[in-house]
């Protein structure tokens, strides 16, 4: 039996704007290896993957990540510091995909014009100086994506405090980033 997903119209996730984008947008950078947890093309419209593609730059070519990233690397990386505001965008930006791709119920429940506005423009995030508590947190995408980021040694997790407050979680071979998303 053969199935065709049928894309119904709707504005960009990100910008929630009229207009689609030719490709894919891969919710963890393809240059560290994901090449399977995807949104389907027309989720996120040209501006905002452009937008984004600038950010993921600025945080993948830190020192941090160039060292972990070389099984990935293309050549003209240059080696510049990404600010705490560039990797928390990053941060931001996977995991609020990630929950559309496969925590639908959770992502509903966002505050989508802060957190797009931060992924886009940046600013101050009023969760910036938030402790993030010790837990466990649990995958965002489902079983099969996870698994394929785990071999890549990624981890992107989420996890919900008993106050309903989200928090976001990002780890590569031994980088770590975490931060209050709402």
């Amino acid at each position: 039996m053969l199935y065709i997903r049928i894309m119904q119209e709707q504005p960009c996730i990100i910008c929630n704007q009229e207009g689609r984008s030719p490709s894919i947008e891969h919710i963890v950078p393809q240059s560290l290896g994901n090449i399977h947890y995807i949104l389907y093309k027309g989720l996120v419209c040209k501006h905002c993957n452009n937008k984004i593609a600038r950010i993921e730059s600025t945080v993948l070519n830190s020192r941090h990540f160039l060292e972990k990233r070389k099984p990935h690397l293309l050549d003209g990386v240059h080696n510049k510091p990404a600010s705490l505001q560039a990797q928390q965008r990053f941060l931001m930006k996977m995991v609020y995909e990630g929950l559309y791709a496969s925590r639908k119920s959770i992502w509903t429940s966002l505050d989508h014009d802060r957190c797009r506005h931060f992924i886009l423009s940046g600013g101050e995030w009023p969760f910036r100086n938030i402790k993030v508590p010790n837990q466990k947190f649990k995958p965002v995408p489902k079983l099969w994506n996870a698994f394929l980021l785990k071999r890549n040694k990624i981890f992107l997790g989420y996890f919900v405090s008993s106050n309903q407050e989200l928090y976001g979680q990002f780890k590569y071979h031994n980088i770590r980033m975490e931060m209050r998303i709402q």
